[in-house]
């Protein structure tokens, strides 16, 4: 079962970014398989520490370019990354405190958030650094 949290309107026409983005989308699918399909806590929380690390990747790969090229929005966007590794930070402590389970809708939001920031911060970084370079 794929749910295509990736789609072509993910692109920011960065491929580096636009595969990075490529790859958190996949891991989050990965892991709304596995609250799907009931997996273990354990493995949950593999995925969650996984999804975390590339976030986290992702985010300085991202702010490198930022301040590389003198982005602007750096402040706003980095912001913005503090709120993503929070929202997956707290789900993966919330599920090894034993507090509550991971839901499909907790993987949904955090594909919602994931989306909305590429669509507008990551778009807008993307299209400040490619002005630039020209």
């Amino acid at each position: 079962m794929s749910l295509a949290y990736w789609q072509d309107d993910c692109k920011v026409n960065h491929p580096p970014i636009d595969q990075e983005h490529h790859h958190l989308l996949k891991l989050l699918e990965d892991l709304y398989r596995s609250v799907l399909w009931d997996h273990s806590e354990d493995i949950l929380q593999a995925l969650l520490d996984t999804l975390f690390r590339a976030t986290l990747e992702h985010c300085e790969t991202e702010e490198s370019l930022m301040e590389v090229f003198g982005y602007p929005d750096q402040i706003s966007h980095m912001e913005h990354h503090e709120e993503i590794l929070a929202l997956i930070l707290n789900y993966c402590l919330t599920l090894e405190q034993g507090l509550r389970p991971l839901s499909l809708d907790d993987v949904h939001d955090l594909a919602a958030c994931l989306n909305r920031h590429i669509s507008t911060d990551d778009l807008k970084m993307v299209q400040f650094v490619q002005h630039q370079q020209k």
